[in-house]
């Protein structure tokens, strides 16, 4: 079923919320309502789920508020492949630096294909009778009293108590004018593609990220047999590599590594990947995922950061707060995502001296500072629907179960 055939059946002039964006923080942000009985209107003029240039690598984090949300179990958690830590190469340096664990801890994070993880969240929503998704575009957004108005292509003029933002910063633009994005790097864009073959050794149990002087390419591990190849690139530094040029540079860096490719995607391509933020001002909107902030993806929190603010505004619409409350709160955890950020962006991007030489002879320590940061991030919230569903799941399997027929 395709994102725009699932349709209720009741009218959809009117919502409690409307969610513009059908990415992961948008369909997020549809199943929590959703399940927390909102009727609401999802809104995405593309198909989902859809190829995408991203790294796939979902941190420890965020994988944290999957299973809050009741969203890892099964088939998310049953394709996700564990990663313990970093290996980074430099190409002005001769020895690499393994930050890595021991397997027999937690894993930092996990490889998992977008495809896996948006098709397993956007069937779960499409189960739920009160959510519409909508294949449609969305032309003005206005406000009069307490309701939000979206003017869309189709299905023209619709209403609702609450509007959530998850399109991408272009969107946002074009829809709020008068709001502006603040970039806090250099302009880098994005590229990735994805291969199946085998390792000529045992996998690697770390993502691999070789800086050269246009940027970083990285490895990621989604299983044993397949990786995600993507590549972070300076325009300035590669404004006179063509696309293949930089292409056939990422694949003799698999070689490198000790990948043996037998089928290899299209490339996919991402404009703009560089750190920037929404200056929001007093909107009645709720902004999440990158409509209000997208991160340098070589920090890998871009996802934590989607599942996060997703469940604040959600909380924060449940409650009865307003966008500058959910502002606020979301802010807490979005400061601990930019040091992280700023810490991976300095070492490989920047290549500080300094913190290569401290991060090298004594990783721990920097595994000790990651720890107290991330020990500041927001803990998930409780949504009690889930907790409700697991009382009702219990209750069912025990008034159902042989034992309990003979007692009775």
């Amino acid at each position: 079923m395709s994102f725009g055939e699932h349709i209720s059946g009741m009218s959809n002039d009117y919502n409690e919320v409307s969610i513009i964006g059908g990415s992961l923080s948008g369909v997020v942000a549809a199943f929590l309502l959703g399940k927390a009985g909102k009727r609401v209107s999802l809104i995405d003029p593309q198909q989902f789920p859809r190829k995408k240039a991203c790294g796939e690598g979902l941190s420890s984090l965020g994988v944290s508020y999957l299973k809050s949300m009741g969203l890892w179990e099964g088939e998310i958690s049953n394709h996700a492949y564990p990663f313990y830590g970093y290996t980074l190469q430099f190409s002005s340096r001769k020895s690499p630096i393994e930050l890595t664990r021991s397997p027999l801890e937690q894993p930092q994070g996990y490889g998992i294909s977008r495809i896996v993880l948006d098709t397993t969240v956007h069937d779960r929503v499409r189960e739920l009778p009160n959510v519409t998704l909508m294949n449609d575009a969305v032309h003005q957004v206005s406000f009069e009293g307490s309701r939000a108005y979206i003017e869309t292509q189709k299905c023209g003029k619709l209403s609702s108590d609450h509007l959530i933002i998850a399109c991408g910063a272009r969107s946002v633009s074009k829809l709020f004018p008068g709001l502006s994005v603040r970039d806090h790097a250099g302009p880098r864009f994005g590229m990735a593609f994805w291969c199946e073959g085998a390792w000529r050794e045992s996998p690697p149990d770390t993502v691999q990220i070789f800086n050269r002087t246009e940027g970083q390419y990285i490895i990621t591990p989604l299983g044993e047999s397949s990786v995600n190849m993507s590549l972070l690139l300076e325009k300035n530094k590669t404004c006179s590599l063509k696309k293949e040029e930089v292409i056939r540079r990422a694949r003799e860096i698999l070689q490198e590594a000790g990948f043996i490719t037998t089928v290899e995607s299209e490339t996919l391509a991402a404009s703009e990947i560089h750190s920037a933020r929404l200056q929001h001002g007093n909107s009645r909107a709720y902004f999440i995922g990158d409509a209000i902030e997208r991160f340098d993806p070589i920090s890998g929190m871009g996802m934590a950061h989607a599942l996060y603010s997703a469940s604040r505004a959600v909380s924060a619409i449940s409650h009865g707060e307003p966008p500058s409350h959910y502002i606020n709160e979301r802010e807490v955890g979005a400061s601990v995502i930019r040091k992280l950020t700023s810490m991976s962006y300095a070492l490989n991007v920047k290549q500080d001296w300094m913190l290569y030489q401290l991060i090298r002879r004594a990783p721990q320590m920097a595994f000790q500072v990651m720890d107290m940061l991330k020990g500041k991030f927001p803990k998930p919230q409780h949504h009690d629907f889930i907790e409700l569903e697991k009382v009702r799941s219990c209750t069912k399997a025990y008034f159902s179960s042989p034992t309990y027929e003979e007692r009775v």
